[in-house]
């Protein structure tokens, strides 16, 4: 480290060691501190975040530096090819990069695991000119427990370790040295809750060197983790720099010859056409020099090439002028994408111009109409989840689909351009014949209401550029299904009443549901997720100070929540506050008495220590939180959910984050140790949990083929490596894990379903089951009598015997049953216990 890095991890420990002692100086009752101490330690606070930030604004204008600086680009060819062949190339490519062992299946600059990337590329003697010390040899084969030990004995000393900087274990460095503060954090925390039930005359001075000692560990684990921060934005900014390298581009250009060259074995005269094209264009080319070999002309080149290819193949297809409006030319369709996508990529081949640099949007319409009364309801939909639904009176199917068509493309208008895509052939051919032709229909040719007349003539002053295609899919797609299904409910609202109500509802959870699809990315673990934000209830004239959490373990474990950042003014660390906690349940519904909790400053971040969180508030619960800076009382309350909702195996009576569930109830998380004791199969979904990407539904992605790496670095034995194939297939079959087809994007983040442009490959994916159980309805406030519950379905669990009473054999038995079943933790039966398998409770009504 250099000098100012030094001074940055130094003043971090200072402010660190301060914290800890202020935490035992309030228990023991010597707080207070002259004037002086107290603006010196104000003061060494300022510096230590002054310096900190200082070094965080330092990295990312390296890191912009970096990646700023221009890459060679791939031959010209190869990127024209890469365009026009989509899928075909990927997987090409993608069978290349594992034949070459490439870790994590792509080219591009991952965003974790760098060194294991570099190393699989065979590059690691370029990036670093000597070998790997002994030392760092050493740790690179340590197993997680040993490596844990090591960084924890580190830990404890003033210097650090020398080897573990070297980029080949620093990544694995930061992220043990993360785990070791949680549990040093949370020993303190429980030190000092321990000591504050004593009474006063039972603090001696044993009790307060332990928790000095405790803080002083604490500390020197902070400081190390913000030392292995800074070496791994250091070993960061020198691979983004890397890369752009000669030795690096060269690894890179052999492998898309590779896949080219595999992609002409299957499409022969796709790419006979491409290098045609692509010769043909660096003879007349303006831009085809070596300092900007045609980085703009891959697009249109693409198009060139896909309308040379339509004219080859697709002799049989009709001039659009001579179509009737009964017919329509859609390209045979070649990739369908996953039923779970937004949209057919066949139905896109009859648009004309597509080119994916160029903003552009694609609606896809429907409409549901009634014979009897000619009533229809339409609707349409963008991929990134705009909407809108009508009712009006149609004389046939084709005006209503027409309708529907035109309604789209009118509401788009200045948004150029614009490719509509629809199920009625008729009615795309008509619509596309009137934007071609800029004339109407003529009224004795085909029937239509005075208002589509209308759209239609409105349509020919359209100005934009507006294609219009079909999705003859056998299996209609996100899209497709999202506006007939809300056709259909605009139908219904415009005759029922209570029908409005669930058209609303369904289209705020198709329009979170197509964004959590096709328009926003994953959440990746090592992604920031704020524990807590402000709400908008907050008023800073007023002082009033609003913010929300979901709770994690470590909350619940440490007895504290966070404060959002940034914080506002005017905070003292110690003040005493009261918390008036509403957290209501059927089963109790008596308010809370009031908590004394405190308000403290630790690490840099504001939070309230003290708190005694409710037994059923489970980690990913939604809480709310109110105070007014100049009062003494703060307000918490949780948001009861109609019905409980079981998400896995745990149940929830209050509003909860899915994808915070995902994470927290991960198998082992219950267990208090570094390395759980899991089976094979758990230790599979702790690591699709715990290192997937997370989709706002819960779902966490992860690809297939980094599976045993990401399961190995979190800790799981060895032994398990060979039979983790086999515990993925068995739990692909029981349906807790699902293998898809997704992608992988230019920074290595998966997306499902596949995005164009990226690189396909397997993924294996987590869904959490979501159920409502069948329990007793909510007793009125004012009754306590132990009335009959409905009969409803109770888990298999491990219950306590009485003591000296033993397992039967035949409960030894459905216990080794729930196991192969995955319902229990694979683990032997302890003494004294016997399992509980699976059964209904509670009272039937009989009926005749």
């Amino acid at each position: 480290m250099d000098g100012d890095v030094v001074m940055v991890v130094a003043l971090r420990l200072a402010v660190a060691i301060a914290e800890s002692e202020a935490s035992v100086a309030r228990l023991f009752g010597t707080s207070r501190k002259p004037q002086s101490r107290r603006r010196a330690d104000y003061s060494l606070e300022r510096r230590a975040t002054t310096a900190v930030e200082g070094w965080e604004r330092e990295h990312r204008q390296r890191m912009a530096a970096a990646t700023a600086k221009p890459d060679v680009p791939d031959s010209l060819e190869v990127r024209v090819l890469r365009r026009c062949a989509g899928t075909v190339f990927g997987q090409a490519l993608a069978a290349v990069l594992n034949e070459r062992e490439v870790h994590g299946g792509s080219l591009d600059l991952p965003s974790r695991s760098r060194w294991a990337w570099l190393s699989s590329t065979g590059l690691t003697s370029v990036f670093e000119a000597v070998s790997l010390p002994n030392e760092v040899h050493r740790l690179v084969e340590l197993d997680p427990a040993a490596f844990a030990e090591v960084v924890s004995t580190d830990a404890k000393k003033l210097r650090q370790a020398p080897p573990l900087s070297h980029p080949a274990v620093v990544e694995r460095w930061e992220e043990q040295i993360g785990s070791l503060v949680a549990g040093l954090r949370n020993r303190f925390d429980r030190l000092i809750g321990g000591a504050s039930s004593l009474p006063p005359t039972a603090r001696n001075a044993a009790i307060r060197q332990e928790l000095l000692r405790a803080g002083v560990d604490r500390a020197y684990a902070e400081a190390r983790r913000l030392a292995a921060r800074i070496d791994v934005g250091a070993f960061e900014v020198r691979l983004a720099l890397f890369v752009r390298q000669a030795a690096y581009q060269q690894f890179r250009a052999s492998c898309l010859a590779a896949a080219a060259a595999r992609v002409s074995e299957a499409e022969p005269a796709l790419c006979r056409l491409v290098a045609t094209v692509v010769a043909d264009h660096e003879t007349t080319c303006v831009h085809a020099s070596a300092a900007n070999p045609c980085r703009d002309c891959v697009g249109p080149l693409a198009a060139r090439v896909a309308r040379l290819r339509d004219a080859v193949e697709d002799t049989t297809r009709q001039p659009v002028d001579d179509i009737s409006p009964s017919s329509v030319p859609v390209s045979a369709p070649v990739d369908h994408a996953t039923p779970d996508s937004f949209l057919c990529t066949a139905a896109l081949d009859g648009i004309d111009s597509i080119d994916n640099d160029q903003a552009h949007v694609v609606v896809v319409t429907g409409a549901r109409r009634r014979s009897d009364t000619g009533a229809f309801g339409y609707a349409w939909v963008t991929e990134d989840g705009e909407m809108r639904t009508g009712v009006e009176d149609a004389v046939s199917t084709l005006d209503a689909q027409v309708h529907a068509i035109c309604q789209a493309v009118l509401d788009q208008e200045d948004r150029a351009p614009v490719h509509v895509v629809c199920r009625d052939p008729g009615a795309a051919g008509l619509v596309q014949q009137v934007i071609r032709s800029r004339r109407r229909p003529d009224p004795d040719d085909v029937a239509f209401t005075a208002r589509t007349r209308s759209l239609l003539a409105a349509l020919t002053t359209v100005r934009q550029h507006v294609s219009v295609s079909v999705d003859r899919c056998p299996d209609p797609h996100l899209g497709t299904t999202v506006v007939g299904r809300l056709a259909a409910l605009a139908l219904d609202a415009a005759q029922w009443r209570e029908s409005l109500e669930e058209l609303r509802t369904e289209a705020d959870r198709y329009a979170e549901m197509l964004t959590a699809a096709v328009g926003s990315p994953r959440l990746g673990p090592d992604d920031a997720d704020d524990h807590a934000w402000w709400d908008e209830d907050a008023d800073p004239e007023t002082r009033r100070l609003a913010w929300r959490i979901t709770v994690r373990r470590l909350h619940l474990a440490g007895g504290w929540c966070p404060l959002p950042e940034p914080p506002p003014v005017g905070l003292h660390d110690g003040r005493r506050l009261q918390l008036r906690l509403d957290h209501h349940t059927p089963d109790d519904p008596m308010a809370r008495p009031a908590q004394n909790v405190t308000l403290r400053r630790r690490g840099g971040e504001w939070e309230l220590a003290d708190i005694t969180w409710p037994s059923d508030v489970h980690p990913g619960t939604l809480v709310a939180f109110g105070w007014q800076i100049d009062g003494f009382v703060v307000t918490g309350r949780t948001f009861p959910l109609d019905r409980p909702e079981r998400v896995d195996e745990v149940e929830f009576r209050h509003r909860y984050d899915v994808r915070v569930v995902t994470r927290e109830h991960a198998p082992g998380a219950d267990q208090d140790r570094e390395v759980p004791e899991l089976s094979v199969h758990s230790w599979v979904l702790r690591t699709l949990r715990r290192l997937g990407h997370l989709a706002v539904d819960g779902s966490a992605t992860l690809a297939e083929a980094a599976l045993v790496r990401d399961c190995v670095e979190l800790g799981m034995p060895n032994r398990f490596v060979d039979q983790t194939s086999s515990a993925v297939a068995d739990l692909v079959r029981t349906g807790r894990v699902h293998r898809v087809v997704g992608s992988v994007d230019a920074d290595g983040r998966p997306w499902h379903p596949a995005r164009p442009g990226h690189v396909c490959t397997e993924l294996l994916m987590y869904m959490p089951s979501h159920y409502t159980p069948d329990v007793s309805p909510a007793r009125d406030a004012t009754s306590f009598g132990g009335g009959p519950r409905r009969d409803h379905v109770v888990a298999g669990f491990i219950r306590r015997l009485p003591p000296g009473a033993q397992a039967s054999v035949e409960q030894l038995d459905r216990h080794r049953d729930a196991v192969r079943a995955f319902e229990v933790v694979d683990r032997e039966l302890p003494e004294g216990f016997t399992y509980v398998r699976r059964h209904r409770r509670g009272h039937s009504r009989l009926t005749r």
